[in-house]
């Protein structure tokens, strides 16, 4: 299983299928959804895959990296074997600017998140969560993921 940066899961679309395994509520979040991921909570996620072809390329996102960590370990398990998971989540999408769908309510807020120039959050802030100061994700999100 490997994880895959928001550029190269962009990159790959429409070749692989999004699953983006959050709750129902938070994909109306700021956050918003990726337009081609289909959602599958957590919870539901080994009911639904089991009828799912083995052979298809896998993505698997969430908010910032844990969930899809354990999604993909789940589905693995289940015998797929082109299963990726998404870095950072969707907080790392968004950090990168690729494009979301949004609820209507967020409509009138920022669509992207603030640049990285105007970043004034100490380092520490910024590793917790998951990103260096120059907006890389870090080993820490990596080794330690929270979703």
């Amino acid at each position: 299983m490997a994880a895959l940066s928001p550029s190269e899961v962009f990159a790959k679309l429409p070749a692989v299928h999004l699953i983006d395994v959050r709750d129902a509520p938070e994909l109306d979040g700021p956050l918003g959804r990726i337009e081609q991921a289909i959602h599958v909570p957590l919870a539901e996620l080994a009911r639904v895959a089991s009828g799912w072809r083995r052979d298809v390329e896998l993505v698997v996102v969430c908010r910032s990296f844990g969930r899809a960590a354990l999604a993909g370990d789940l589905l693995w398990d289940l015998g797929f074997d082109r299963v990726h998971t998404l870095v950072g989540g969707m907080m790392a999408w968004r950090w990168e600017g690729l494009p979301t769908r949004r609820a209507e309510r967020y409509a009138g807020r920022a669509t992207s998140p603030p640049t990285r120039a105007r970043s004034t959050a100490p380092r520490s802030a910024s590793r917790s969560m998951g990103f260096e100061k120059n907006g890389t994700p870090c080993s820490a999100a990596i080794s330690a993921p929270r979703g």
